[in-house]
């Protein structure tokens, strides 16, 4: 494929329980795990390049989750999972994160409302295939990974400060891999949120989307739509659309059009065509 799809993760994720988590006495462990660094890690995207990179974070990651639940560190706990207290919801979900050894695809494993939009489950098997070999997310915990990527459950609050788990402490090094990357392609279709446009902005010709009901852009549910064009274009690819060019691609966005949103205009700077949707319902 000559162009390539960038997605954002979500901080929802589904959570399969496996043998450990079956039983209540992983609640009672709080240990880093005894394989470091993670097995898992050795098939992410780029990771011969990575490997040194991804297992410092992960070792900082299984720290911090330790002195959380060793010490019912508060501040920390705000910082990385987003709450100000402890609940037996947010201690089950850190004890899971920390214990939990069941891996599921990237793209099956976050469960938010772009994931919601996208609704891999429902797609032909040709179209499940062509998302899981061109779309790229943004991990906030791991970089960036395909969406065939086999990762564990885990909680990071996205913009966490904690040292060495902020997002530009985790995106430094994955700017060079990530341009080798681009070399081989002709365009870009950014699907992420815009916090994560800042750690990488694509050089080659790229497509990045907005959203606006009654004239004022929204941003929470922009995640939802996203994710259906998304599911637009994996339909379309498979039903032999032509995206072949940046042009025909461009041509394709500009036509969508359902119940739902429809195409309202765009703006182009330097290499960057921002394209509006209204959205109808």
């Amino acid at each position: 494929m000559n162009f390539i799809i960038l997605f954002s993760p979500s901080e929802d994720k589904i959570l399969e329980k496996d043998k450990i988590l079956n039983n209540d006495d992983f609640l009672k462990e709080v240990s880093m795990p005894e394989i470091m660094p993670p097995a898992f890690l050795e098939s992410l995207w780029e990771n011969e390049m990575l490997n040194t990179h991804r297992t410092n974070i992960m070792q900082c990651y299984y720290e911090n989750l330790c002195k959380i639940l060793e010490h019912r560190d508060k501040a920390l706990l705000e910082s990385m999972y987003g709450a100000k207290g402890f609940n037996d919801k947010n201690i089950f979900d850190l004890y899971a994160a920390l214990h939990s050894k069941k891996l599921l695809k990237a793209i099956e494993l976050y469960s938010g409302v772009a994931f919601q939009g996208l609704s891999f489950s429902t797609l032909t098997q040709s179209e499940k295939d062509f998302i899981l070999e061109n779309v790229l997310i943004f991990s906030n915990l791991f970089g960036v990974i395909r969406a065939s990527d086999l990762i564990p459950y885990y909680k990071l609050k996205q913009g966490t400060k904690t040292k060495s788990l902020t997002l530009k402490d985790i995106y430094t090094p994955f700017i060079p891999p990530l341009e080798k990357a681009m070399q081989t392609k002709d365009y870009v279709i950014d699907l992420r949120a815009g916090i994560y446009t800042k750690l990488f902005k694509p050089k080659l010709p790229h497509f990045f989307f907005e959203f606006q009901k009654n004239g004022k852009t929204i941003s929470h549910y922009a995640k939802l739509y996203r994710g259906r064009i998304l599911h637009s274009i994996a339909q379309a690819v498979c039903n032999q659309s032509a995206l072949e060019s940046f042009e025909k691609c461009f041509e394709y966005l500009c036509s969508l059009h359902n119940t739902d949103f429809r195409f309202h205009s765009h703006t182009q700077k330097a290499n960057c065509f921002t394209l509006c949707y209204e959205i109808l319902s």
